[in-house]
């Protein structure tokens, strides 16, 4: 009977198994070693311990069998790892493992002055802090010295396969997540290996996972008490390798994986790639390709809390009292960004922590948080469709992540309102301005200055130009709405002392200064389109939320008013602002402007919390007060006809999976 081995290079452990030729189990073993964190958010391993892992596992596999029966062995595992060797093939350094969020500054370095089209038309992917290429340049950029030292390039399991064969090679599959490999043509990047300052000889010969690299060395097979003759085949990335076993391979298969790491894995004959490059597109060890979106915390996040935390191993025991009743009904979310992220939202930065956390939290709830918040996760997008002259509509769907990333910043209640209002504005400008261009110009004037301008500088103008553009709205409304009341309510001062209903007066003036803007504005044709737009938009919202499907017919005789609406907000702010100021008891004018000023993110933040709360309530009080910024909308919508109806569904079809979110009502 022949015998092979199959190894797992895992981040926990190394894993191995002895099958017959049928593919029947007959020993397995697994061997341990150690994680190094030098530094948060850094992640290391010595290579040596793989090695010292699969030579004591080997022959701890094979006791009680017929070792010289061994006819082939090869090693998946762990993806994006660095390690560098000398001139002499030691190591130089520690690995720098796939979960390691050191290279935020050279990740960002590569999707933004690189250029992700440019990384994506080269690799077909972007820069993630977890793949090899920004270690390489990390090394380049922090440790000059062993830099210098490489003379060979390889990833975890290969230096493994090198250990056994003295060849240096690498399949397809893990060349992938290097950053540079051309995944389309299978072949080394030039431009890549020029960008990162890496010579072709410096990296592994290429290899399809299947293909024999060499056999055993004599001396290693002696080693291993196994023949010299033994092949061992390139091996394959562990999701690649473990797509093979769950029949994961062709056209239009997927798996879904959760080891220390997370993934949802689909194959596919013909090469292709995720248009937002939220996902890796990579080739498959059968051959072929796939696309993979991988969450770095997955299973790890269990071992994190149920270890460290509840100082438990009893896995179990903590699960045994959460019924199918409870999944999804949990009060309290955890996100698992223990070490950065990747798939989809790319942020070194982006860290765990629980939401919703109340007096009557229970151990249970937090376990359940914990599983659940692996599988509770979704890129932010915003989408603008725009019919244009032509009748077409046109679509165009961005990731958009905010001014601040850090999630845990995000969710700070009042924060997040003044971050909602900045974005808001800054969202609201630019897609103006982009449905704008439609009718701008046309087609041969569009063409022209396109030849003008390169696309980044052409990206560059459009963000200075935006950024003006912000500024002086935000200016322009701090003026109007802000300033000119406070002046306009001095004129009372000669009949009225009490600062608390001279901070009325001007609160009076200012909603007087805001309805008639609106009114006047809303004379303007260009205007009316918006805001029969702008009804669309919450027709669409409301036809969804009232659980019906999202077609012309239901869209139409849905409400175009909505509780959430920044109209509302908009009145909120000068409500609040009323309670506010009335609390500026000050001589001088310039402290009362500057501490009006100053105020302006507070009352938003505020305002910002209450519509918050109107569009998930249902409570009377809460109806009664959202009453007077629906009215206010029936100014700033108006009844959209079909065709901007259209418009408004093919937005939101965009970017919301409308279907899934009724079937789950």
């Amino acid at each position: 009977m022949n015998y092979y081995i199959g190894a797992d290079l895992g981040t926990s452990g190394l894993k191995l198994l002895l099958v017959d030729t049928e593919g029947e189990i007959l020993n397995s073993v697994t061997k341990n070693y150690e994680v190094y964190y030098p530094n948060p958010g850094w992640s290391e391993q010595n290579a040596e311990d793989w090695w010292n892992a699969f030579v004591g596992g080997t022959q701890e596999l094979l006791s009680g069998f017929d070792a010289k029966s061994v006819k082939g062995l090869s090693v998946a595992g762990q993806m994006h790892g660095l390690v560098i060797l000398d001139k002499n093939d030691e190591v130089i350094r520690p690995a720098i493992l796939w979960n390691d969020g050191r290279t935020d500054k050279e990740t960002e370095y590569l999707n933004t002055v690189v250029g992700k089209q440019k990384l994506s038309d080269c690799t077909a992917n972007i820069a993630f802090a977890g793949f090899t290429a920004p270690k390489i340049l990390w090394i380049k950029n922090n440790e000059k010295e062993n830099f210098d030292r490489i003379s060979k390039i390889m990833l975890p399991k290969d230096y493994i396969a090198y250990k056994l064969t003295g060849v240096h090679s690498i399949d397809y599959s893990d060349a992938s997540g290097m950053l540079l490999l051309d995944v389309k043509n299978k072949c080394w990047s030039k431009e890549m290996l020029e960008i990162c300052d890496v010579k072709e000889e410096q990296l592994p010969k290429l290899y399809e996972s299947f293909e024999v690299t060499g056999n055993v060395l004599p001396e290693t097979a002696k080693l291993l008490g196994i023949p010299e003759n033994v092949k061992v085949a390139a091996g394959a990335g562990d999701n690649a390798g473990a797509a093979i076993g769950t029949a994961t391979v062709g056209e239009g298969k997927c798996n879904i994986s959760l080891g220390t790491s997370g993934t949802i894995f689909i194959s596919s004959e013909k090469f292709g790639v995720d248009k937002f490059n939220a996902l890796h597109s990579f080739c498959h060890s059968d051959g072929g390709y796939h696309l993979m979106g991988c969450i770095l915390s997955a299973a790890s996040c269990n071992k994190w809390f149920y270890e460290e935390i509840l100082k438990t191993k009893d896995y179990n025991a903590e699960q045994v009292n959460i019924k199918d009743a409870d999944l999804g009904a949990n009060h309290i979310y955890f996100m698992p960004y223990l070490m950065g992220e990747r798939s989809p939202i790319n942020d070194t930065d982006a860290r765990g922590l629980f939401i919703g956390m109340r007096p009557d939290t229970t151990r249970k709830d937090m376990v359940q948080a914990v599983l659940e918040g692996v599988m509770m996760k979704n890129k932010e997008k915003y989408a603008v469709a725009v019919r244009k002259p032509d009748g077409e509509i046109t679509v165009d769907t961005k990731e958009y992540y905010g001014l601040i990333k850090n999630k845990t910043l995000r969710n700070i209640p009042i924060l997040r309102g003044v971050l909602s209002f900045v974005e808001s504005l800054t969202l609201g400008i630019s897609t103006l301005t982009y449905s704008a261009s439609f009718f701008e110009e046309d087609e041969e004037d569009t063409k022209a200055k396109k030849k003008e301008l390169s696309k980044e500088a052409a990206a560059k103008k459009e963000k200075a130009e935006m950024g003006i553009t912000v500024a002086f709205s935000f200016v322009l409304a701090i003026g109007i709405f802000m300033i000119l009341p406070y002046y306009l309510s001095l004129i009372f001062q000669k009949f009225i002392t009490s600062h608390v209903a001279l901070a009325l007066i001007e609160g009076i003036i200012r909603m007087m200064i805001f309805l008639a803007y609106i009114a006047s504005i809303s004379l303007m044709k260009d205007i009316q389109r918006v805001f029969m737009y702008h009804g669309a938009e919450h027709k669409c919202i409301n036809c969804i939320e009232h659980g019906m499907e999202l077609n012309v017919e239901n869209v139409r005789k849905s409400s175009r008013l909505h509780k959430r609406c920044g109209t509302s907000f908009l009145l909120f702010v000068m409500i609040i602002s009323i309670i506010f100021f009335a609390f500026i008891d000050v001589k001088s004018r310039i402290l009362k402007v500057v501490l009006r000023l100053l105020l302006i993110p507070v009352i938003a933040g505020v305002s910002y919390e209450f519509i918050r709360l109107a569009g998930k309530s249902d409570n009377p009080v809460v109806n009664f007060l959202s009453k007077p910024g629906l009215w206010l909308q029936k100014l700033t919508t108006r009844e959209p006809d079909d065709s901007m109806i259209e418009v408004g569904i093919a937005s939101v079809e965009a970017v919301f999976d409308w279907k899934k979110y009724l079937s789950e009502m």
